[in-house]
C-alpha cells in the first residue's frame, strides 16, 4: 500500500526571454540559457488568464517551481515502477522548440 508523505519545494528556476512571434492561438519566447544557446518555447492562448496574450517583442519572465510529493510503496508497486521505466527509451535533451 502506498502511504504519500509531506510535499516539499525541490527547485525552482527562472527564464528570462523576448517574446519573438504572435499567433491567433500561440506566443513564441526566446529564451537564453547559462550558455547563451537561443531555446524558443510555444505557449497556448488558453494558458494565459483571459487569453490575454504578450505583444510581439515584450519581455517575459517564467519562474517554475517543482513541488515532489513522495510516497512510500509496496515491493509490487516498486516492481511494477521499475519495469515501466526500464522499458522507457532514454531521453534526448536538445535546445531547440519546446511544446507541452
Amino acid at each position: 500500500m502506498s502511504k504519500i508523505k509531506e510535499p516539499y519545494i525541490a527547485m525552482q528556476e527562472r527564464h528570462e526571454g523576448e517574446v519573438i512571434g504572435v499567433e491567433d492561438t500561440e506566443v513564441i519566447v526566446m529564451y537564453y540559457d547559462v550558455d547563451g544557446n537561443e531555446v524558443e518555447h510555444n505557449y497556448g492562448k488558453e494558458q494565459f488568464f483571459h487569453g490575454k496574450m504578450p505583444n510581439m517583442g515584450d519581455k517575459v519572465v517564467v519562474d517554475t517551481t517543482l513541488t515532489v510529493t513522495p510516497y512510500e510503496v509496496d515491493e509490487k508497486e516498486m516492481k511494477r515502477l521499475d519495469d515501466h521505466f526500464k522499458n522507457r527509451p532514454p531521453r534526448k535533451f536538445e535546445s531547440g522548440p519546446i511544446e507541452f
